[in-house]
């Protein structure tokens, strides 16, 4: 089965990431926008169970601090039902 592991950063760290995308939107598009949360998306496509899952969006793949994962439910309380996603 496969799982889907979401890493972003917590709120509160700067995310450079997503400043350089607003910029480039802007630059290039003409579109201004008032911020991008930019998140990293690991498929696991094996059989874990929830501990097996926490072991492998732990140490590997975040930190508590900055970069804490999130699966299944979306990553960050940031985002409303009303948010536009896109995805990559």
């Amino acid at each position: 089965m496969a799982h889907r592991i979401e890493v972003g950063l917590a709120q509160g760290v700067r995310d450079a990431p997503g400043e350089k995308v607003c910029r480039r939107v802007a630059s290039e598009l003409g579109i201004g926008l008032e911020g991008i949360l930019s998140f990293d998306v690991y498929t696991v496509d094996a059989e874990f169970d929830e501990a097996q899952l926490e072991e492998v969006a732990g140490a590997p793949l975040s930190t508590t601090c900055t970069t804490p994962a999130s699966w299944p439910r979306p990553p960050c309380a940031r985002f409303s039902a009303r948010s536009n996603w896109t995805t990559c």
